[in-house]
């Protein structure tokens, strides 16, 4: 259900013209990083070959905490996966996109390529680490309150963390993730398992509801 939400979320994003970010919210270890792979997924369908998907997990490299390095990541992922991007800009340098950033971005996808869908999602935003380039006042000076009308953002973050209260003073609604109830468990492992053609016993998913 929540993952639904997330991806009509997504959708309606892209859709209007009041494109607020959308952000996940919850305490620490409730699922957000899961939640935002089950999203990557689902957004990556092949019937969404209007859509472009682009993702970074703040935490799962030593330069994946540092905002310049997503900046970086992501020019390089989106001149990658498309030609004409990648003639248009063959001459620029990591420092043109440490320089141009995240904003300057979808700017560029909102000039040029303004008749595709961008989606690009960052979770743990909480876990970002300041630099010479970005100290701690400026860490989310990137984050835009609106995106660009072919561009839409998904970020996670623990709700007690000062980047949500950053997020809350630019107005940003969040939905909250809260932990599953054993139902939702039970349903999402079968869920997962039927896939693989797999099943568990009673008593395994006994095992699985004790240790979540």
């Amino acid at each position: 259900e929540l993952l639904k939400t997330i991806v009509d979320r997504v959708d309606e994003q892209l859709e209007s013209k009041d494109k607020q970010t959308t952000v996940l919210a919850a305490e620490s270890g409730i699922g957000k990083s899961s939640l935002m792979a089950a999203t990557v997924r689902d957004l990556n369908k092949p019937q969404r070959q209007d859509m472009s998907v682009f993702f970074h997990f703040v935490g799962c490299t030593n330069l994946s905490n540092y905002v310049e390095s997503i900046s970086i990541r992501f020019w390089k992922c989106v001149i990658e996966s498309n030609n004409s991007i990648k003639i248009q800009m063959k001459d620029m340098t990591e420092a043109d996109f440490q320089k141009e950033g995240i904003q300057g971005l979808f700017k560029f996808l909102e000039m040029n390529i303004p008749n595709h869908s961008f989606v690009f999602l960052i979770d743990a935003i909480n876990q970002l680490h300041p630099s010479q380039e970005t100290p701690v006042p400026h860490l989310l000076t990137w984050l835009p309150k609106k995106a660009p009308k072919n561009v839409a953002l998904v970020v996670s973050t623990i709700d007690t963390h000062a980047s949500c209260k950053t997020i809350q003073s630019m107005k940003i609604d969040d939905i909250p993730v809260t932990k599953l109830t054993n139902t939702e468990i039970e349903q999402g492992t079968k869920a997962f398992l039927d896939r693989y053609d797999k099943k568990v016993s009673k008593e395994q998913m006994q095992l699985i509801l004790e240790d979540t």
